[in-house]
């Protein structure tokens, strides 16, 4: 096992998508669709990655990344359809590992 991944998405087809991908590399997923039950399950166990999406329906997954990065140094990678550079440069200066559109 590869250890816990947590993704964070409220799009069903996504979020499932993304989970099935981990799940077939080893990990067991935690899919939770908002940024603060998101938050909570990093609270609950050792996670080895974060998959964020930015759109969330209770605050954004730019401030749920820099919630994570005030307790922790897990890897996160932001999966979004925003697009723009600036929030590709917000995403990565607030301390994601990585920014996928």
């Amino acid at each position: 096992m590869s250890g816990c991944a947590v993704v964070i998405e409220d799009d069903e087809a996504i979020g499932a998508l993304v989970s099935a991908y981990l799940e077939r590399e080893g990990f067991d997923v935690v899919w939770e669709r908002s940024g603060a039950a998101g938050l909570a399950a990093l609270g609950e166990r050792e996670v080895r990655i974060v998959v964020l999406d930015v759109g969330l329906p209770d605050f954004d997954g730019f401030e749920v990344c820099r919630r994570i990065r005030l307790e922790s140094q897990t890897p996160v990678v932001i999966l979004t359809a925003r697009d723009e550079e600036i929030d590709r440069i917000v995403g990565l200066e607030i301390g994601a590992d990585d920014y996928v559109t």
